[in-house]
This record gives C-alpha cells, sequence and structure tokens, in this order.
C-alpha cells in the first residue's frame, strides 16, 4: 500500500477526445478503448469510417518533492487509430485518408481534454496498414498532465 494519498480519478479524459473527434461527423463511430489489440482481434464491432482513441504513452518526470508530498508531470500520447476505405484520389487531389487525417489534427490542436495541463499537440502520424480494403492509420496527440498527491500521516505506535 502506498504512503502517499493520490486521487484515482487523474490523467487524461479519453471521453473528452473521443467526443471530439465525434463532432466532425465523419465517421460512423468513434470509441474509446484500453488497447488497440481489441479492434484488431475482431473483438470491437464497426462500420468503416470508424475512429478509435487510446492511451498510447505515458511517461513521467521525477517526483518534485524530497519529501512530504508526490508531484509528478505526466507526458501522455494520445492514439487516434482510424479505417477508411481504401480508394485512389484523382489527379492533385488528396485522398481520404489525407483529409481525414488534416481534420483530425485540425479538430484536437490545442483542445484541452479533463485533466490536461496544455492543449493537445500533433506528434505524429502512420499509416498502420493497410488491408482488406481499408487503410488503417494512427495519429498521435500529446499533452501533459500533473499526478499530485500528500503523503498521509503515519499512525502513533502502540
Amino acid at each position: 500500500m502506498s504512503d502517499f494519498n493520490i486521487e484515482t480519478d487523474f490523467g487524461i479524459n479519453l471521453i473528452d477526445i473521443r467526443d471530439r473527434v465525434g463532432t466532425l461527423g465523419y465517421f460512423t463511430s468513434v470509441e474509446a478503448l484500453q488497447d488497440v489489440s481489441q479492434v484488431m482481434a475482431g473483438e470491437v464491432a464497426f462500420v468503416p469510417p470508424a475512429s478509435f482513441v487510446m492511451m498510447a504513452r505515458e511517461t513521467w518526470e521525477p517526483n518534485r518533492y524530497a519529501a512530504g508530498g508526490r508531484g509528478q508531470r505526466a507526458t501522455s500520447q494520445i492514439s487516434i487509430l482510424s479505417c477508411i476505405q481504401a480508394q485512389r484520389a484523382a489527379g492533385d487531389e488528396a485522398d481520404e485518408t489525407e483529409q481525414a487525417r488534416k481534420a483530425i489534427v485540425a479538430v484536437l490542436t490545442g483542445f484541452k481534454p479533463g485533466g490536461a495541463q496544455i492543449g493537445l499537440s500533433p506528434s505524429s502520424y502512420t499509416v498502420r496498414m493497410i488491408a482488406d480494403g481499408l487503410i488503417w492509420f494512427e495519429v498521435i496527440m500529446t499533452t501533459t498532465w500533473d499526478l499530485v498527491g500528500v503523503r498521509e500521516p503515519t499512525p502513533p505506535g502502540p
């Protein structure tokens, strides 16, 4: 058991991000997930175009306090994994993947979800897979938050 009293409701609110991506109206569904394996294993039903929001990675700086408390800055990388039907664009026109990527970045850049200290910033973009007529791509957004706790008093001995 920890000797720190740390709130259990900490971190970034992924539902806020899910809802924000949903305002695009482009995706038939936008879901918040624990990890991508749920989608890839076929455990989540969806109809493309679809988008999935999940925590990709978190890192914590060292505790800022020598004694008496807990204060750590955390950096969260949030994955927005999306799939669309594969198709070719005509000439110089951007394809749907490019349009969707730009829309996600535009709607999330600067947005501050619950728990965040700063607004989201785009970090990376990757085409993850092209299979079964779908293009799977991922946009990673980054933000920070603080994990704060106070040391619980030691009960007096017998």
